[in-house]
């Protein structure tokens, strides 16, 4: 697995990342998860802040989605809650 750049004028064109929980869809922007890298030749070049193991079968959703919704994880209930933030 390695890195992928877009060119960053591009970013508007991606999709928004969707993951449903229970019975909620909760949507990240691809302004949200994406971010600029480099400067190249006058071309802004973008990757994806989504982690991805090359070990294991799964994906961190990590920091675009912690800034995107608010979290609580509630240990007594056994629950996490979600909340957009602004």
């Amino acid at each position: 697995m390695g890195r992928f750049y877009i060119d960053f004028d591009n970013v508007q064109k991606l999709p928004d990342f969707s993951v449903k929980f229970a019975d909620k869809r909760l949507v990240v922007s691809s302004n949200q998860y994406m971010a600029v890298a480099a400067e190249a030749g006058g071309q802004i070049l973008g990757y994806s802040r989504f982690a991805s193991s090359r070990f294991a079968d799964f994906w961190v959703l990590g920091l675009p989605f912690l800034e995107a919704y608010y979290s609580v994880f509630d240990y007594q209930n056994e629950q996490i809650c979600f909340a957009l933030s602004t």
